[in-house]
């Protein structure tokens, strides 16, 4: 194990990045994109424990081998024994774990931004039944000892390589003119696109909910190709998954305010398609329910600001991760679309979108509805 060492100017370095970064967020439709020390502590720690989402082939690089080497000899620390308790008693996995570490401030503080009660709007709930302090106090120490800040000093060579090619697939995107035009965007937004150097191809749409109501996005690209010098590589090929990471969310919370109409739909279609949905870690009615309308957000979005051939491969690629009902619904929400002085927002059509699964729930429950695979 290492022991830190003063480290003060790195320390500062890091926290005057990642104030900067969401001040820069505030204005504009540039997206800023950064390394983001607090997914990359918590990624790791998931990753020692042997969390298959964050220990991918495709997730293996030069820099996972870095972090092996000088995080590994400290595998017998308190906070891997509580991660590897929390992901066996609470399913803390995929998605749960940068939603705690963008709830936290920057190392080495890492407390909690905002108070447990009540609880936090965008704080993922399976940390509810979690001591998450105890969980904090080991991680802060683990920090510490590890000399975890020194460690992101040394390989900012591959972080700056890393946001560069990302920031080129989100430019590409243009994903917040069309957000600010589909979704509506409050004044206070912000918005960060974080490379997930250890997440593979795991990719997550994290996002705060801070107590002055503003919102603060921070979409997590996984890093799964790496070059000859062993930086990672995003291409133009990503940016329908950076359109449908940051439209997590906005479409999530749609489905949620309409949950009690949408939900016996789904419950109907779940056991026709679970398999071939559990196979891509959705293993609830509700988080096919909110792929399912992010999906067709993604094909929306392709259509308005990239070209119909460019929606017509995002609907066949949708289709072909079993969500087959992709095209009906993007065609419904054009229908949304030209209709924004009856239907404002896209919560304000959540009865249409509930009226279309109830109907999609009846053909499901038809003999003739083919199997997913």
């Amino acid at each position: 194990m290492r022991v830190a060492g003063s480290g003060r100017a790195t320390i500062a370095a890091v926290l005057a990045t990642l104030a900067s970064l969401v001040l820069a967020a505030s204005g504009g439709d540039a997206v800023p994109v950064r390394v983001d020390p607090r997914v990359e502590l918590l990624t790791l720690v998931f990753r020692l424990i042997g969390a298959g989402e964050y220990d991918q082939p495709a997730s293996k690089s030069p820099y996972s081998r870095e972090v092996e080497l000088w995080f590994g000899p400290a595998r017998d620390h308190e906070v891997f024994r509580l991660a590897r308790q929390v992901r066996k008693e609470h399913g803390i996995s995929f998605d749960a774990v940068p939603s705690l570490a963008v709830h936290l401030t920057a190392p080495p503080e890492l407390a909690l931004r905002l108070p447990l009660e009540p609880w936090p709007e965008r704080l993922d709930e399976r940390w509810k039944l979690t001591d998450l302090e105890g969980f904090l106090k080991a991680l802060r120490s683990f920090a510490e000892q590890t000399a975890f800040l020194e460690f992101l000093e040394a390989f900012q060579e591959s972080h700056r390589a890393a946001e560069t090619s990302l920031a080129a697939a989100v430019e590409n995107a243009r994903v917040v003119p069309w957000l600010r035009e589909f979704f509506g965007l409050d004044p206070g937004t912000s918005y960060v696109a974080v490379p997930g150097l250890l997440c593979g191809p795991g990719n997550y749409g994290v996002s705060v909910r801070l107590s002055d109501g503003s919102l603060e996005l921070w979409p997590v690209i996984g890093a799964g190709v790496w070059d000859a010098d062993g930086h990672p590589v995003y291409d133009r090929g990503q940016v329908g998954t950076v359109v449908h990471e940051f439209t997590h969310a906005f479409a999530n919370p749609v489905v949620d305010a309409n949950w009690t109409a949408l939900a016996p739909a789904f419950e109907a279609i779940f056991p026709s398609v679970k398999d071939v949905m559990s196979r891509q870690a959705y293993g609830t009615p509700k988080t096919v329910a909110y792929e399912s309308l992010v999906r067709a957000c993604v094909v929306r979005h392709a259509a308005r600001q990239i070209g119909a051939e460019a929606a017509a491969r995002q609907q066949a690629y949708e289709i072909g991760r079993g969500f087959a009902w992709t095209g009906e619904l993007a065609a419904l929400l054009e229908q949304y679309e030209k209709q924004r002085e009856t239907y404002p927002t896209l919560r304000d059509f959540g009865p249409k979108l509930a009226e279309f699964f109830e109907g999609l729930a009846k053909r499901y429950a038809s003999p003739t509805v083919p199997a997913q695979h």
